[in-house]
């Protein structure tokens, strides 16, 4: 029997909503953890961070590490266009975001 679970979205989207910059940009995001009755610890996998020395070295978004926070929902993918290269070989014109979990 299936029971239905709520899910744990940002702005009501889920996954979490896509974040698009420019190679070489400076992001500040902010994040509130609004989940009342826990904490969490949201990090960027394959990005350079400033001041930060536990650089992940894999392909993934921006993900919890929380296995039950995982699969309700926190996750969010993040690309970062390169500029000269998607011009070149119009690389991104027809691509789209697919996320798979379990």
């Amino acid at each position: 029997m299936h029971h239905a679970n709520s899910s744990w979205d940002v702005d009501q989207t889920l996954p979490g909503p896509l974040i698009r910059a420019k190679f070489a940009d400076r992001l500040r995001i902010h994040i509130t953890n609004m989940l009342h009755d826990q904490s969490t610890a949201i990090h960027f996998h394959d990005l350079y961070m400033i001041n930060n020395p536990w650089a992940d070295e894999e392909h993934f978004g921006i993900i919890p590490h929380n296995v039950q926070q995982y699969a309700d929902g926190l996750i969010g993918p993040i690309i970062l266009d390169h500029g000269g290269i998607e011009q070149r070989y119009n690389y991104g014109s027809n691509d789209y975001v697919i996320m798979l979990q379990e």
